[in-house]
């Protein structure tokens, strides 16, 4: 069984933050993350309130972003890799931002796709592997 040290403290953060006059933006942030803190292996809620922070999206501002590679990680955990990729590329920036949140989104969300192209690769070169009992020489 594996714990979730985090999890207190975002639920905690979560709750009091608005009280500490959260804006708009960080609340709907947080409505998201407190629900992957809350249970980050129950795909399915992370995925139903990020969509619901996303909906809004004018609501999330530069947590857009963020929000959207947490909600691709989620249907990529939860088997959807189609949606998942979707979600992870509409996350792309395709500047430098100075913008701390939404630069870390885009490196995460390339990360992700790095690494679903990279299993799409294997599986390919496996393929053919296996039919020509040889790797192409183009390698």
């Amino acid at each position: 069984m594996s714990v979730n040290l985090f999890a207190p403290a975002a639920v905690f953060f979560a709750a009091v933050w608005p009280l500490l006059g959260a804006t708009p933006q960080e609340a709907a942030f947080l409505r998201a993350w407190g629900a992957h803190a809350r249970n980050p292996n129950d795909h399915k809620a992370v995925i139903e309130a990020c969509q619901s922070v996303m909906d809004k999206a004018s609501t999330l501002g530069d947590f857009l972003p963020a929000v959207k590679t947490l909600a691709a990680w989620h249907l990529l955990a939860d088997g959807n890799q189609a949606d998942a990729v979707r979600v992870f590329e509409s996350a792309l920036t395709s500047d430098n931002t100075p913008k701390p949140v939404a630069r870390f989104a885009d490196i995460q969300a390339r990360r992700w796709l790095t690494r679903i192209d990279h299993a799409q690769t294997e599986k390919a070169l496996k393929a053919y592997y296996k039919e020509n009992v040889e790797f192409p020489s183009g390698l």
